[in-house]
């Protein structure tokens, strides 16, 4: 659970501190913008639960920025997400 707020602090702080430098949207339009998410997910994997519990935790900072109106509010952020299958062994 702690890991889960610290993730979306820091991505709110990062994201925050580049909205400050934007130029305001002129045309009202929203540029969309792709991030990659790797998360061990599996079931058989040894680390997927901490996958399956990480990425709802990135989906929803990802929500709460998307509608923010004064955090990145020239873009719209988007998440591609893949199965990384890693275990500790």
């Amino acid at each position: 659970m702690h890991l889960r707020l610290s993730l979306k602090i820091f991505i709110l702080l990062v994201l925050s501190r580049c909205s400050f430098f934007q130029k305001p949207n002129t045309d009202n339009k929203r540029h969309d913008v792709y991030i990659a998410g790797f998360f061990p997910f599996g079931k058989g994997v040894e680390n997927a639960d901490t996958g399956r519990g990480v990425m709802p935790s990135v989906k929803l900072a990802l929500d709460h920025v998307n509608e923010h109106t004064s955090v990145l509010r020239n873009y719209r952020l988007h998440m591609w997400w893949n199965d990384t299958m890693v275990s500790n062994k």
